[in-house]
C-alpha cells in the first residue's frame, strides 16, 4: 500500500505550501472506473520530490463523486507536476468518464492558516 502523505514533510513545510482540492463527478455508475484510473498517479506523484500529498477520496454517499486532496512544497513543484507526460493528456483520457468538467481549487498556506490562492469551478459537484 502506498502512502499518500508523508506527515513529516506536513509538519515542517514552508510557508509557501500549496494545497489543492480538485473535485470530479463521474458518470453514473463509472466512479469506480474512474478512480482505478486515477489511483495508478498515487504512487508516481507520492514519489515527486515536491510532494507532500495526494489523497484520493470517494463521496459516501455517492462513489461517482471523487475529490483529489493534495499538498505541495511550492507552487513551482505543482507546476512541474502538471508538465509531467501522465498528467499532460489526463483530462483527455478520463473525460469520457466525467460527468461534469473538473472544479479545481488551489490554497497557499500563509502561517498558521490557509489563504485562497485561486479558485475556478465549472459547475457544482457537491452538494
Amino acid at each position: 500500500m502506498v502512502e499518500t502523505t508523508d506527515v513529516e514533510k506536513f509538519q515542517n513545510g514552508p510557508a509557501g505550501t500549496i494545497m489543492t482540492l480538485a473535485l470530479l463527478e463521474a458518470k453514473q455508475g463509472r466512479g469506480k472506473e474512474l478512480m482505478d484510473i486515477l489511483l495508478k498517479l498515487v504512487e508516481p506523484t507520492r514519489n515527486e520530490e515536491g510532494n507532500i500529498a495526494f489523497v484520493p477520496q470517494v463521496n459516501i454517499d455517492n462513489p461517482d463523486k471523487i475529490l483529489f486532496d493534495e499538498i505541495w512544497m511550492s507552487k513551482e513543484d505543482l507546476d512541474s507536476h502538471f508538465k509531467l507526460p501522465r498528467m499532460v493528456g489526463l483530462l483527455e483520457i478520463i473525460s469520457y468518464l466525467l460527468a461534469n468538467l473538473l472544479s479545481w481549487k488551489v490554497i497557499k498556506k500563509s502561517e498558521m492558516k490557509f489563504d485562497c490562492l485561486h479558485y475556478q469551478t465549472n459547475i457544482k459537484i457537491f452538494s
